[in-house]
């Protein structure tokens, strides 16, 4: 070989090792960001289904101690009692740690930690998002 032939064949080879590097590169950023994607819509539908659980289940329990004429204003006191046992007895053992019930005016009406009762958020997304239908959670840890 001479030495052309030789430089040449070196050249080569160090363009085939940084092709092979770049292409490492890239392929371990694209899993790495295809994986960081997969598991966030993975845990956003997890954490989608067990807000929709949380709140069948909920919407069961206390749908039958109120009704239109409760949502207006504060509650009696019987029927906050019956709201109160029911997140106590009912809700508070599956995951449930929360219970809130605002009005369309954006007044919460029932709360288990009864100092927030009255209190006013007209522009609260989530209950925006909620008086649209959807169903709305809030993850706490």
């Amino acid at each position: 070989m001479t030495r052309a032939a030789d430089r040449d064949h070196r050249y080569e080879r160090t363009l085939l090792w940084r092709f092979s590097l770049v292409g490492l590169v890239v392929t371990v950023a694209a899993a790495a960001v295809l994986g960081y994607l997969l598991q966030r819509v993975l845990v956003a539908g997890a954490l989608q289904s067990a807000a929709e659980i949380a709140a069948r289940h909920v919407t069961a329990a206390v749908r039958p101690a109120l009704s239109r004429v409760h949502l207006a204003g504060p509650l009696p006191p019987d029927v906050h009692q019956a709201l109160h046992t029911i997140a106590r007895r009912d809700l508070k053992g599956g995951g449930i740690v929360r219970v809130k019930i605002w009005n369309r005016d954006g007044v919460l009406i029932y709360s288990d930690a009864e100092s927030e009762i009255g209190a006013r958020d007209p522009d609260n997304r989530e209950l925006l998002e909620a008086l649209a239908g959807h169903t709305e959670a809030e993850l706490s840890r």
